[in-house]
């Protein structure tokens, strides 16, 4: 009797688990960094019911939007360097692996950053809190 050969496979977290992950941290933070209370994100990346997405899209989401926001206004790099002032930071996220920027997310990347943005895509949670950190000037420890 031949014995079947099974091949294990390397778990990579969905980007659904990646951003929750961000939204934990953030919400963990936020009484030490209270800007962290702003931190929302965008329904784009959830799969809805047909008849919820169509409502969505009737109410105004589009595809391709970034899947999370900080609505804080920065000030980005010093005198010698140079700065940079910040609308606020949008953040695409990805997964570890396979995730590709879409032709809408490169048009909505492109317009944000053309109106004062920081926009950054993250391949998965910790590349996005490394982000968020960057941009509030944040240490948290770790």
């Amino acid at each position: 009797m031949r014995k079947k050969k099974y091949k294990l496979e390397e778990f990579v977290a969905t980007e659904f688990s990646e951003q929750v992950h961000v939204v934990q941290w953030a919400r963990l933070h936020e009484n030490r960094e209270p800007r962290l209370k702003l931190l929302n994100a965008s329904l784009a990346g959830v799969r809805l019911p047909i008849g919820v997405a169509k409502k969505c899209k009737a109410a105004g989401m589009k595809a391709g939007y970034p899947d999370l926001f900080l609505p804080v206004w920065r000030l980005v790099g010093t005198a010698a360097a140079g700065l940079t002032t910040y609308g606020g930071l949008y953040i695409e996220l990805k997964r570890l692996k396979g995730g590709v920027i879409s032709k809408d997310q490169t048009w909505w990347i492109d317009q944000l950053e053309r109106q004062g943005y920081c926009v950054r895509v993250a391949k998965g949670a910790r590349e996005a809190i490394a982000d968020i950190k960057w941009y509030l000037n944040f240490d948290d420890g770790t």
